[in-house]
């Protein structure tokens, strides 16, 4: 026969459940606000505390000035917050005066990066790489990332791509019917698999959709860094694998047409084409040494025919440093390169730690490789020279640096990117 319990204790016995549960729910509700509180006081001191991080990658002539690409946390912006930890890819619009107009800011996802970047109708096309997700930024994987913006910033369309764990886009051309774009997609360096992919290039319309794809090379470090339009087609350069530079041909839809491979050319391979009359002109690395303690790659330019194949080139650099040449112009017949040099900081480094600085880079040429002029700029940290213009019988130089110099906001500790002018002769 069961016990029967009494009506009062039942009432006992209920309300303290009830006491229980409620003050579990205020528990976990307490919990979640001081860990929600905890992630804004941390987003907040991140964005405070964080060293500024500007990078400018390239300088593009426009009609009403000049614009760069790169990327930025806007720790010192005046039109745009900061990202604290995180560098967004970045677009600034600078005017005939050398005043910086608009700042555009790619806000979504993770760290980023804008490489390149054309003027279209009515707006910007720019081309580049991102983190899309937490796991992503986790993993230092990037998504390939193309962005139509209008005048003022505001985005038409947007595409991200990826074909494996590290896509990235590098250089976009306008052509008949929309936009060549090329780069690289590769594995990490812990992964394997037997994907077909490396370098690319592809078309897209006017309205982001892809027309066609293709890819070639070595699906670890394959790349192609740079594009022009030729008469019957298009010409790519960059690298096959780690050490072989590539410059490949292809047809108005996408056909491969030939290739032509360089042995001991730097891990990025060829960094730029410039057809000049009868010939293309190339830039990158040359590696002569690959002993880490007595390492040495020198800036390379040559000289091709039109079917690939090698005339003549020069190096530039210094024993037991690693140089290369990450742009040019030609103007008057004249050769401008910019690039960077690293080599080992003998007082910084240890028997076991061995430091870099690395220095800016500049040299004038004629057309047949012979060296006219030459500039260093050693700051004793990184001070990096990364592309430049023509613009007004003047070179436009931009790049970045974490020296202690004259430039604002640098204080030894802070990457801020820089604009340099020097008057043509």
């Amino acid at each position: 026969m069961k016990r029967k319990v009494p009506k009062t204790k039942q009432k006992k016995e209920t309300k303290k459940t009830k006491h229980i549960l409620k003050l579990i729910i205020i528990t976990i509700l307490v919990t979640l606000f001081l860990e929600f509180c905890y992630v804004i006081y941390k987003s907040i001191r991140e964005s405070v505390t964080a060293e500024g991080q500007e990078f400018n990658e390239k300088i593009i002539n426009s009609e009403n000035g000049y614009f760069v690409v790169g990327s930025s946390n806007f720790k010192y912006s005046t039109q745009n917050k900061k990202t604290g930890k995180y560098e967004k890819p970045r677009l600034a619009i600078y005017n005939e005066k050398d005043k910086l107009e608009k700042e555009f800011k790619y806000n979504d996802g993770y760290n980023g990066l804008f490489s390149d970047a054309i003027e279209i109708e009515n707006g910007y096309l720019a081309v580049g790489f991102y983190q899309k997700t937490r796991n992503a930024y986790n993993d230092n994987s990037m998504e390939a990332l193309i962005v139509s913006y209008d005048q003022d910033g505001k985005i038409i369309w947007e595409k991200s791509y990826a074909k494996l764990t590290n896509t990235k886009f590098k250089k976009i051309l306008a052509t008949e019917g929309g936009y060549i774009v090329v780069g690289s997609s590769n594995y990490q360096s812990t992964e394997a698999g037997e994907e077909e992919a490396g370098a690319l290039i592809l078309k897209y319309d006017e309205n982001g959709n892809r027309l066609w794809e293709e890819c070639y090379g070595d699906n670890k470090t394959g790349s192609y860094n740079d594009v022009i339009e030729v008469e019957d087609g298009y010409i790519a350069v960059g690298s096959k694998d780690g050490s072989t530079g590539l410059i490949a041909k292809y047809d108005k839809n996408g056909l491969f047409k030939w290739k032509k491979e360089f042995e001991n050319v730097g891990a990025n391979g060829l960094s730029k084409i410039i057809k000049q009359d009868d010939k293309f002109v190339v830039i990158g690395s040359f590696k002569k040494s690959t002993y880490v303690q007595n390492r040495t790659n020198t800036a390379l330019i040559a000289l091709l025919n039109t079917t690939g194949d090698l005339i003549k080139y020069v190096e530039f650099g210094e024993d037991q440093s690693v140089s290369q040449w990450n742009d040019f112009v030609i103007y008057n017949n004249i050769i401008y390169a910019v690039g960077v040099s690293s080599y080992i900081n003998e007082e910084r480094s240890k028997e076991e730690v061995t430091y870099y600085n690395n220095k800016a880079i500049y040299a004038k040429y004629d057309l047949n490789l012979n060296l006219l002029d030459q500039k260093e700029v050693d700051k004793k940290a990184t001070y990096q020279y990364t592309s430049l213009i023509i613009k007004n019988n003047q070179l436009y130089i931009t790049g970045y640096t974490n020296a202690k110099c004259d430039l604002e906001h640098a204080d030894g500790k802070n990457y801020v990117s820089f604009i340099e002018t020097r008057q043509i002769k």
